[in-house]
């Protein structure tokens, strides 16, 4: 990505958001880079596992007006290709058969926001990680913002 943004001047300023999750036993790897998103959904229980890495993500709770950390959401402070490398987080967290992971672009977040994704997850016990992910992208499709929506389940312990 990083080759691709200095070699052409029409890309410049190219770059992305990473967002990985590696499942082994009982463990799992959380690596982030951006605003792209990973939640794990465990004994009834949304917990988004990454942190923005935007210029609003910085200024919460520095500022007293919301309305200036909400203009800046857009704007990343760490991505794949914008520097030469980049510093990624990682989490390793203890999981259990049967957690449910959601990753997603911050577009999902925008569209139905984290206490509906919740809902979702709750009122989805015991379905596919594929009719889960079906789910959510129906819910957030139906109610569409300004940024584009991608999403992906893993269900930890079970396949597709």
């Amino acid at each position: 990505i990083r080759l691709l943004a200095t070699s052409d001047p029409m890309l410049t300023g190219l770059g992305t958001t990473l967002s990985a999750l590696v499942i082994q036993d009982t463990r799992a790897k959380v690596v982030h880079v951006g605003d792209s998103r990973i939640y794990c959904f465990h004994q009834e229980y949304l917990e988004r596992l990454t942190k923005d890495h935007t210029l609003a993500a910085e200024l919460e709770g520095k500022t007293t007006s919301g309305l200036i950390a909400a203009r800046f959401q857009n704007v990343l402070l760490r991505a794949v290709g914008f520097e030469e490398t980049v510093v990624a987080d990682i989490r390793d967290i203890p999981i259990s058969q049967g957690d449910i992971f959601i990753l997603s672009t911050d577009g999902l977040e925008k569209s139905i926001g984290e206490k509906a994704l919740a809902k979702l997850i709750t009122a989805s016990a015991g379905q596919s990680a594929r009719e889960i992910c079906e789910g959510v992208m129906r819910a957030a499709m139906a109610h569409p913002g300004d940024d584009n929506i991608t999403v992906g389940v893993v269900i930890a312990g079970r396949g597709a």
